[in-house]
């Protein structure tokens, strides 16, 4: 008898432990380890040699081709851009994040990483990091542990062509949104616990979270400026009280203060900033149909059980007043984003608003949803709460609801997820072409004609591609809001051959480069234009400069007859000879900025700037040697150390913070 009453006793701390360790099991986590897995799943078409598809892929490849040798690897936070359009300060408008999140992942492999790799190991990266984030930030909106987990996997739900979700970064290639969406979270959620959480890890979370986001994406950080005021609606009074406003306002310091040596030269230097490269935002009606029939953001039919989650939501509203918050949320940040983008059409935020945070709402969205499995979860519970596995049984049924729904055809396109089409080889050739033509300094600039363009030579965006694949600098380019000079190129084919010649030779372009045969045909016929390859449908001509004026790949055009030879092409350092018949005004094909500085036969000399934005300089007559240096100026340096003393202090109060609590 006494051995019977032993095991038993056995038997019920056993189970008794078999329950304390399956509650120490957080659906939390449990939740966010499978939407990671289902994410690298999703993402299993683009793995493989090649770069990811997207039409800006290219481009972020160019920017780290450049960036990564001759800024990262030196210890650089920015300098002058050659590669694209006239030239620009590479991260003075879209900062580093892309870049160093390259650089960090090819360290971290020991340079086993191309930059392609390291590009395509972002991406996916960043879209499997999401779903955690999305279960830090449904916390921190007072969900419970298993409707964050159920959070985390429902998240793979929105893929929108604006960004974030698998169209976005594999049909566009927005790297950098996708990088910035789990920063969005991470600052929103972490922003949420301020006011009711005195413990400064999470205003140092938050000020981290933005400074990151801001040299990411700046755009999520407007959005996130326009939905939490929203959220904040339903938090109680007694949370927004004045150590709740001081912790907000340390949030704001600290992250500014961290960004200062990015953010200080954008303001100062606003004017530098070109148009912004968006989409047009359509009437609300419009889009509301397009998400309601499956054509953005969710796969047709999913908007249903999203609006269900919201009905539960609202239902619950009298116990959780926070719930009508939740739910409104969304819908009233596409309102207000719409009609901004109706209101002031020509503002930079406020035409970018409702379409970059079309991601961000539908993020929103799905938390109702996460809420209405969990509870079904927890009525399965107590329904069956004489059953010994009830509970885990529950749990894991309601992860299988939420695996399933993203599985089926209610979830993403997971053929989104692709691999870089190889061009063709006419393409490929005419890059080696190229690379061998054009100078040093120089540039080429490629006929747009889009859609054929991509037909015909099966890639997307040609000019990106035919920069990349021949390391030479373009007159095309990419995110224009960079550039202070205009985008000539569009004019391709619309002037006579010798007026298009005058242009792009005082723009510095020695090649052109024709995607179609009847453009090719019109600039055969002109002697300004020499052909020098092609294989139909591509061709490449050089240009001839007009007598008197020097050759466009020195760089320099002159009001009066003259001959130039450029000697030194590095990006930050120019010198070119010229020989002059008498003195003359003359323009760089460089885009101006104050941080260009300018010497005449070693004498320092005054830089202007043309209407549209190249550099003007007079020289004397004869022969002169013209140079030019770009370097820092004092609100770079003065960003430097605002950045350096605020790392400085908050390592210190890290220091300070953990002695006093092991004290």
């Amino acid at each position: 008898m006494a051995t019977a009453v032993g095991q038993d006793s056995e038997l019920q701390i056993l189970t008794e432990t078999r329950k304390r360790r399956w509650e120490r099991i957080s659906p939390t986590v449990v939740g966010s380890v499978v939407a990671v897995v289902l994410a690298l799943w999703s993402t299993a078409g683009a793995w493989g040699g090649r770069p990811p598809h997207g039409e800006d892929v290219m481009s972020y490849l160019v920017r780290a081709d450049f960036a990564l040798p001759h800024l990262v690897a030196h210890g650089r936070l920015d300098g002058w851009f050659p590669r694209f359009y006239l030239g620009y300060q590479e991260f003075l408008f879209n900062g580093p994040g892309v870049a160093w999140s390259m650089g960090a992942a090819r360290g971290v492999t020991l340079g086993a990483l191309s930059n392609a790799g390291a590009l395509k190991v972002v991406g996916v990266v960043s879209f499997a990091a999401l779903p955690a984030a999305m279960a830090f930030l449904a916390r921190s909106l007072g969900l419970g542990r298993l409707a964050a987990g159920i959070a985390a996997i429902l998240s793979l739900l929105v893929s929108s062509q604006f960004g974030p979700g698998l169209q976005g970064l594999y049909a566009v290639g927005l790297v950098s949104h996708q990088l910035g969406a789990p920063l969005f979270c991470l600052a929103l959620g972490a922003l949420l616990r301020v006011p009711r959480d005195t413990r400064w890890r999470w205003v140092l979370l938050a000020a981290v979270s933005l400074a990151a986001l801001a040299i990411t994406h700046l755009i999520s950080v407007m959005i996130l400026a326009a939905v939490f005021p929203l959220l904040t609606v339903g938090l109680r009074r007694e949370h927004l009280g004045r150590g709740a406003l001081t912790r907000f306002a340390l949030t704001g310091v600290f992250a500014a203060a961290l960004a200062a040596w990015w953010l200080i030269p954008v303001l100062a230097h606003r004017d530098l900033r070109g148009e912004v490269a968006t989409w047009a935002t359509p009437p609300f009606g419009d889009r509301i149909d397009a998400i309601v029939n499956g054509r953005i953001l969710f796969r047709p039919y999913t908007v249903w059980i999203v609006v269900a989650g919201w009905v539960y939501g609202l239902v619950r509203v009298r116990r959780r007043p926070f719930a009508f918050v939740l739910v409104a949320t969304p819908l009233v940040f596409l309102v207000l984003a719409h009609w901004a983008a109706s209101r002031w059409p020509d503002n930079e935020v406020a035409m970018q608003l409702a379409n970059r945070g079309l991601g961000y709402a539908g993020l929103l969205a799905i938390v109702p949803l996460s809420a209405v499995i969990a509870a079904g979860a927890r009525f399965a519970n107590r329904r069956l709460s004489t059953w010994r596995g009830a509970g885990p049984a529950a749990v894991a049924a309601a992860m299988l609801v939420a695996v399933a729904v993203v599985v089926s055809p209610l979830g993403p396109d997971r053929g989104s997820a692709r691999e870089f089409d190889p061009p063709v080889l006419q393409l490929q050739r005419a890059a080696a072409e190229l690379r061998r033509d054009v100078p040093d300094g120089a540039r080429f600039v490629t006929q747009r004609e889009y859609p054929g363009e991509v037909l015909r030579t099966g890639v997307l965006l040609p000019p990106t591609w035919l920069a990349r694949a021949s390391g030479r600098d373009s007159l095309n380019g990419w995110n224009l809001e960079s550039s202070s000079t205009p985008e000539p190129d569009l004019y391709l084919g619309k002037r006579p051959a010798d007026a298009q010649a005058d242009v792009l030779s005082r723009l510095g372009v020695s090649h052109v480069v024709t995607t179609g045969d009847p453009f090719a045909d019109a600039l055969a016929v002109s002697d300004r234009f020499e052909l020098v390859w092609r294989e139909p449908p591509i061709a490449i001509f050089a240009v001839r400069a007009r007598p008197g004026q020097p050759e466009p790949a020195a760089l320099v055009a002159t009001g009066a007859p003259a001959t130039a030879r450029l000697t030194r092409a590095d990006p930050e350092r120019l010198r070119i000879r010229v020989d002059a018949s008498a003195a003359t005004p003359a323009t760089v094909a460089l885009a101006w900025s104050p941080k260009w500085h300018g010497r005449v036969d070693g004498r320092p000399v005054g830089l202007g700037h043309t209407d549209d934005g190249l550099i003007s300089v007079r020289l004397p007559a004869g022969r002169s040697t013209l140079e030019l240096d770009y370097g820092s100026d004092g609100w770079d340096r003065l960003g430097v150390g605002i950045s350096a003393l605020t790392l400085v202090f908050l390592a210190a109060f890290g220091v300070y913070s953990l002695r006093r609590r092991r004290q």
